[in-house]
């Protein structure tokens, strides 16, 4: 019996128990994002009778039925995928989880569409726009011209030591 007990299978161990928390991860958030794709869905389905206010959005019909024909459309996407390279690699694929694949194929269809073009679909928020205050300017009896309409009377010049003498009192 061989007692290997060196560091290259307690790397191997940590690398395989990271590898395993990371597919139950991923499992956990694609069971969120099934979730989500199924209320959707069904909000979707009464939005295509009728506009649909969610908050202060509106979901109109068209939205609704393009995310539905995009969720239908990738439903049989991926098994057509699947199948195709099962014929070009011949991988062997269990056709059992043909159920698993079209709620694969639904999923990144509908929800993962939305996702991956959400930004481009992003309404910007419409700034009010308020019509320009009339101001109220003070108009005096003895309207003074403007600077700019302002002759200068004489000309500038320095003061002397006989300025008292010389202007009137």
């Amino acid at each position: 019996m061989s007692s290997n007990n060196n560091d290259s299978s307690a790397i191997a161990t940590g690398i395989g128990i990271l590898g395993v928390g990371f597919i139950a991860l991923a499992v956990f958030l694609f069971a969120i994002a099934a979730f989500v794709t199924f209320v959707l869905s069904i909000l979707c389905l009464i939005a295509c009778i009728h506009p649909l206010r969610l908050g202060n959005r509106v979901l109109t019909s068209e939205e609704a039925s393009g995310f539905l024909l995009r969720g239908v459309a990738g439903m049989w996407l991926v098994p057509a995928f699947v199948y195709f390279c099962d014929i070009m690699f011949g991988l062997g694929v269990e056709w059992g989880y043909l159920g698993h694949m079209f709620v694969v194929g639904y999923v990144g269809g509908s929800l993962g569409w939305v996702l991956l073009t959400a930004d481009s679909n992003a309404e910007q928020p419409q700034a009010e726009v308020l019509p320009p205050a009339h101001q109220i300017t003070h108009q005096s009896n003895n309207p003074r011209p403007s600077p700019w309409q302002q002759q200068e009377e004489e000309p500038f010049r320095y003061a002397s030591w006989d300025d008292d003498e010389e202007l009137p009192r």
